[in-house]
């Protein structure tokens, strides 16, 4: 079975429908989401993110990619995060 996850760079290893139904009703649509990190101190806001949506408009189904920015931005958050609890162990 093909990995329904894709490099969004190559356009040859774009799926032809869902991954879930196989339906080949789909759209793309513009979002925000806000990222929590798990156990991020309360005062840290979360990653504001604005993918493109993939979203199946016969099941439902729905899948995104972020930018690299936004990963590198999740990944310094999670690396400070484990700094921290680090340093708040005994």
């Amino acid at each position: 079975m093909a990995s329904p996850l894709r490099n969004i760079h190559d356009q040859s290893s774009i799926p032809t429908g869902c991954v879930r139904c196989g339906s080949t009703d789909e759209t793309e649509l513009g979002a925000e989401i806000n990222i929590h990190i798990p156990g991020e101190i309360k005062q840290e806001p979360g990653v504001l993110v604005f993918p493109k949506v993939t979203a199946c408009l016969k099941c439902g189904f729905a899948h995104l990619a972020l930018e690299d920015a936004e990963l590198h931005l999740i990944k310094q958050r999670l690396a400070g995060r484990a700094r921290w609890r680090a340093r708040a162990s005994p």
